[in-house]
């Protein structure tokens, strides 16, 4: 898939299966019945709409830009919330045709004029009356922050990566180190998921998200050694 089709393209029923799929077996590695535990996914995403509109450069009181990279991090993080509190209540078989259908009104409605930081509290205010996920104010965040679904899904792909790779590292345990050589984990995300060519990841299969993780293990054991020794 070239630069083109990946800005336009859309998701296929497959596509919106795999990032169930990887979710499902993330959030298990944090609670085996993690469906079962009652876990607020509507509070972690209207704390992630906060977080996200601390990247739009709303703070007119002192010298700031947007941080359009950083704030489109904060979306993929959202969606990982998302995807939680929908399949609490809709099985993946359900939900992946489901998805795709929805992201496909994302072609058809795109409009650059809608302003990301609005978006994100009409999406914050939603989940907080519902206390669950807003799938139509999602969607409209998405077109707001120049993220197309096929973007979102590679980004999401690789965050899903540095989550899992997190956890191996003592993340849940407190040991994990955030900040590498001055820089974020995210931000060295971006960095690794930028040298990959832009294809489809489901296709790629184990070799991107394999490919992500090597190279995120390169980095951080030539700062921290293997913590997992």
């Amino acid at each position: 898939m070239n630069e083109a089709s990946a800005a336009t393209g859309q998701l296929s029923t497959a596509d919106c299966a795999q990032m169930l799929r990887l979710q499902a077996e993330m959030n298990e590695r944090i609670h085996p019945a993690w469906r079962e535990q009652g876990y607020s996914w509507f509070r972690a995403i209207w704390i992630e709409c906060a977080e996200l509109v601390g990247h739009t450069g709303y703070q007119w009181w002192r010298s700031e830009q947007p941080n359009q990279a950083q704030l489109q991090l904060e979306v993929v993080d959202i969606w990982h919330f998302g995807l939680s509190a929908l399949m609490e209540q809709r099985s993946a078989d359900e939900l992946a045709p489901w998805l795709a259908q929805c992201f496909a009104k994302w072609t058809a409605t795109s409009d650059a004029s809608m302003d990301v930081t609005q978006c994100a509290e009409a999406l914050a205010a939603a989940v907080l009356q519902r206390q669950d996920f807003d799938m139509e104010s999602f969607v409209d965040l998405l077109t707001a922050a120049a993220l197309s679904p096929v973007a979102l899904h590679r980004r999401y792909v690789g965050k899903n990566v540095l989550n899992r790779f997190r956890q191996d590292q003592g993340y849940r345990e407190g040991s994990y180190h955030k900040m590498w050589n001055g820089l974020e984990d995210n931000e060295h995300l971006q960095q690794i998921i930028d040298q990959l060519p832009v294809g489809d990841e489901a296709d790629m299969g184990a070799a991107f998200g394999g490919f992500i993780y090597a190279e995120l293990e390169r980095r951080y054991s030539a700062l921290f050694g293997d913590s997992t020794q």
